[in-house]
């Protein structure tokens, strides 16, 4: 909650970086096969939160050095996680998750 919460102030970009760090370090510790739903679904919220702010091209008001991350270590949870999380991302409507692994459709129902 403190990382993300001097994320979420005024040019606090560099913390979005921090907190991606430590949701990817802890989804490396889970095993699909064995995780608990519970843990894995507080997991994936933390990872939408983050997600919201990571854009492959980095127009402004995106978290830049948080998108290298994501890029540069998604790769480190293996497609099993990765598949789990897209899943639990469109399954629950979460805009992050969706958004992070290109499952937003074109019509928003705006």
């Amino acid at each position: 909650d403190p990382i993300w919460t001097k994320a979420r102030a005024d040019g606090g970009f560099e913390y979005y970086d921090v907190f991606i760090n430590l949701v990817i370090d802890a989804l490396k510790c889970v095993d699909p096969a064995t995780c608990h739903p519970t843990v894995l679904g507080y997991l994936a919220g933390m990872l939408d939160k983050v997600a919201w702010y990571i854009d492959s091209d980095k127009p402004l008001g995106s978290a830049h050095a948080a998108t290298d991350t994501w890029n540069r270590r998604k790769a480190e949870l293996g497609p099993k996680l990765l598949a789990d999380l897209e899943s639990f991302g469109v399954a629950n409507d979460m805009y992050g998750l969706k958004k992070l692994f290109g499952r937003l459709s074109d019509h928003h129902g705006w």
